[in-house]
């Protein structure tokens, strides 16, 4: 609401658990995405309540959206995750990587992904899913990337959608002054995810807690340019 995106909660008040019950999140998204009015082309961003930060305008995040589109060739995009969860005999069957932290954001999790209307319905259409069912959405979503793996795709490099699974220091993420938080790295300098994701919400409360004390917004290309040597690949319209 602060960067004026239309809101929807979807579900509040359901009585679910992590993970076995979140089909309810599944059945929740199909029923707003097949029963609304949304045309086939706009954009819908389904995140989780209470450990996801947007630090965006709508127009910034559609901007965003459509580079990635067009650069991964689909209109589905899902947060990337360092390891494949949850494990299961059809779900995540490959090797556990031998350094999880060190490992690229190649695995689809699903707290926070964006996509246009047509690309979720066209996973979404089935009849709904079980309430309650081994693995939660996530297996759910797993399973639709392995049997649809040319609809939908993952953010890598934090263009977009960024989980944050540890401190922001050790995610290759920083914090600037005014509260921005900025991903950097060698392969794409440095970018502003609109969407983070902080799995189970703890590294959440520190970021939250500098946004309170935020300085004047204008400083941030002085700063982003100050914080990361190299050249500034601007995501929010910088420059």
């Amino acid at each position: 609401a602060a960067n004026g995106l239309p809101t929807v909660v979807l579900g509040f008040g359901d009585h679910a658990w992590w993970p076995e019950g979140l089909g309810r999140k599944i059945n929740a998204l199909r029923r707003f995405v097949l029963d609304s009015a949304l045309k086939p082309n706009d954009l819908v961003l389904f995140a989780d309540a209470y450990d996801v930060l947007i630090q965006s305008t709508e127009q910034e995040i559609r901007e965003s959206f459509e580079r990635l589109e067009r650069r991964l060739n689909v209109s589905l995009i899902f947060n990337g995750d360092r390891d494949c969860a949850p494990r299961l005999p059809d779900v995540c069957t490959d090797p556990r990587p031998v350094d999880v932290w060190l490992h690229p954001r190649v695995y689809l999790n699903s707290g926070a992904f964006i996509g246009r209307t047509f690309a979720m319905k066209s996973i979404l259409l089935q009849d709904p899913v079980s309430d309650v069912m081994p693995g939660g959405d996530q297996a759910f979503y797993q399973r639709k990337f392995m049997s649809h793996p040319h609809a939908m795709s993952v953010d890598t490099d934090c263009q977009l959608l960024c989980t944050v699974a540890r401190n922001l220091d050790a995610e290759g993420l920083r914090q600037l002054s005014n509260g921005t938080v900025v991903f950097s790295s060698a392969a794409t300098s440095v970018s502003i995810p609109s969407i983070l994701h902080f799995p189970g919400g703890w590294a959440l409360a520190h970021v939250a807690a500098r946004l309170a004390q935020q300085c004047d917004p204008g400083s941030l290309s002085k700063e982003v340019s100050r914080t990361v040597q190299g050249p500034l690949r601007p995501h929010r319209g910088l420059g």
